[in-house]
């Protein structure tokens, strides 16, 4: 997805930069080494080749940068659609269907069998209008639903159709009062994983009566990002600027409708501490601890002018948002500590004085 299409690779195109490429057949030649060789009148083909590149290769460079199409890539959009900011794109399990919110329109993209075309077709099988006033969003597919969320909006729910879906219970309270960070699919667990701005991580699935249930991951803070591995089947987190923690999704289809899903831990990594890491921590720390915290105390009033625990920071250029969470408290404590210890010194001193 870049500035104006939607464009789809194969994964042998995606190899990484640093991967060699296979050596040319037999009685063939390299191409990227033809110009090396020296011409018939003694001047160096690289010469020329290096020229060649310098008067071509900006244009397909400008072309790119204005939406254009990419080397390997095939435009999936259907005729007279255009992305609009803002846009998202979900991907359906298995990858028949592709779900993209461009504008203020929800589309829903079904991929048609192969029939032996060079290029894989995908049709306009369903739209709706869907007005937002928040930038960031995210598609997720929760079993025959998809769920849109928004950074400071409650979220949608649509059907495979993409009807409006009515989302009730106490579940639609938990969601709500969630300030969204990203959200991605779990397939294998039939679940949605949820990052929220205060650092936690929800897990949204379904029980047998298709009813939707919330859960946050236990002991789960500061998570930062989030991966879901399809072939494990397992969620890994990182969380606490250092830790990463992989979790095994429970099932909620598999439990039963009445039992509540207990999701478990099954890795955690956590480098050793050394050098300065060690100074950072039993140093640095408690001594933030003792000193107060005046900085931090307009962190304090934003939160309670605003009511918000985190802000959202996005970058234009990269397309990605990072999240600042306020330290609410530590600062309000620290601070007073230090004013009652501080009058507390200047009460005994003031009192043994002999004036």
């Amino acid at each position: 997805m870049n500035s104006g299409d939607l464009m789809m690779a194969p994964a042998k195109v995606l190899a990484p930069a640093s991967e060699e490429a296979s050596p040319p057949a037999p009685g063939e030649s390299d191409p990227d080494q033809a110009g090396d060789q020296p011409s018939s009148d003694g001047s160096a083909g690289q010469s020329a080749s290096s020229l060649a590149l310098s008067a071509t290769g900006w244009l397909p460079r400008l072309i790119k940068m204005m939406g254009g199409p990419s080397d390997g890539f095939i435009s999936v959009l259907p005729e007279r659609v255009t992305l609009a900011a803002p846009h998202a794109l979900g991907l359906g399990r298995g990858g028949e269907q592709l779900y993209l919110y461009s504008g203020g329109r929800l589309l829903r993209l079904d991929r048609q069998p192969d029939d032996g075309a060079a290029e894989p077709r995908w049709t306009h099988s369903a739209q709706t209008e869907t007005v937002t006033a928040t930038q960031a969003i995210w598609l997720s597919v929760l079993d025959d639903r998809l769920l849109l969320f928004r950074s400071d909006e409650p979220p949608l729910c649509y059907g495979p159709t993409l009807e409006s879906v009515t989302l009730e219970g106490d579940v639609a309270e938990q969601l709500a009062e969630l300030k969204v960070v990203s959200a991605i699919s779990c397939w294998r667990a039939g679940a949605v994983a949820l990052l929220a701005g205060d650092g936690r991580v929800w897990v949204i699935g379904t029980d047998r009566q298709q009813r939707l249930s919330a859960q946050p991951l236990p002991g789960v803070r500061e998570a930062e990002a989030m991966h879901w591995d399809e072939a494990s089947g397992q969620l890994w987190v990182a969380h606490h600027v250092d830790r990463v923690s992989a979790w095994k999704l429970a099932d909620v289809h598999a439990t039963g409708s009445s039992a509540i899903p207990e999701h478990r831990q099954v890795l955690q990594l956590r480098p050793k501490l050394g050098g300065w890491r060690w100074v950072e921590r039993y140093l640095v720390t408690p001594l933030r601890f003792v000193t107060p915290q005046t900085a931090e105390l307009g962190e304090t009033i934003a939160t309670i002018i605003s009511g918000e625990n985190a802000m959202q920071v996005p970058f234009a250029g990269a397309g990605e948002t990072t999240v600042h969470r306020y330290r609410v408290w530590r600062p309000v404590l620290t601070c007073g500590a230090f004013i009652a210890a501080m009058l507390t010194l200047g009460c005994v001193y003031f009192a043994r004085a002999d004036f």
